[in-house]
């Protein structure tokens, strides 16, 4: 039973048509010395401004807990990166970008299938007949360096059919951990308005 509000971000667990997930992920540029944390489950976009264009990073640069991306075009999840330590020039991989890493070879991993299918926990009690609907992610807690897990979490006021939502509910996890009507509903979502379906792309100046 989901009793306690213990967010994680989006775990990759299949895509539509229940094929599973097979581990894949791209490998994303991350701009030298990009300030804002990336966690483990944090949605990602690519920057569209001069600096950095074409770079990775987080949904949104403001980390509080009550912060909510209720549109955005956005082109995956966040599951790891790799880079060479500017202190000790030794090449690292880890669970979660820290922020502010000055090295040319930062790269982010990211589950950026389209329709690729997440889990994560929502902020309140979500019924059967949200199924189907769309919603806001909130950040519930911020990520967690120990763990490296993300803080979002799927906003449980936000449900509605409005097209320019983030999140698709496209099933409720039932497990032992949750089932559907819990306090803290697990769901299965996919990302809405994703970059790789979306027709505009990046500018090129």
């Amino acid at each position: 039973m989901a009793t306690t509000l213990a967010p994680y971000g989006f775990k990759p667990v299949n895509r539509l048509g229940n094929a599973g997930y097979n581990g894949a992920f791209s490998k994303i540029k991350i701009f030298a010395n990009e300030t804002t944390p990336i966690f483990n489950g944090d949605v990602t976009q690519l920057i569209a401004s001069s600096t950095g264009r074409g770079h990775l990073r987080r949904c949104n640069t403001t980390v509080t807990t009550t912060t909510v991306t209720s549109s955005g075009t956005f082109n995956g999840v966040f599951i790891g990166c790799e880079y060479t330590d500017p202190t000790s020039q030794k090449w690292l991989q880890r669970q979660y970008y820290p922020g502010a890493i000055n090295a040319a070879d930062v790269y982010g991993f990211v589950v950026d299938d389209p329709f690729a299918v997440f889990r994560c926990q929502a902020d309140d009690t979500l019924g059967a007949l949200t199924f189907g609907c769309n919603g806001s992610m909130i950040q519930t807690a911020l990520g967690s360096t120990f763990s490296g897990n993300s803080g979002l979490a799927f906003d449980a006021s936000s449900v509605a059919n409005t097209t320019t939502l983030p999140l698709r509910i496209v099933g409720f996890a039932n497990d032992g951990r949750s089932s559907v009507g819990d306090a803290y509903t697990e769901v299965f979502v996919r990302i809405n308005n994703h970059f790789h379906t979306s027709l505009t792309g990046i500018a090129a100046s």
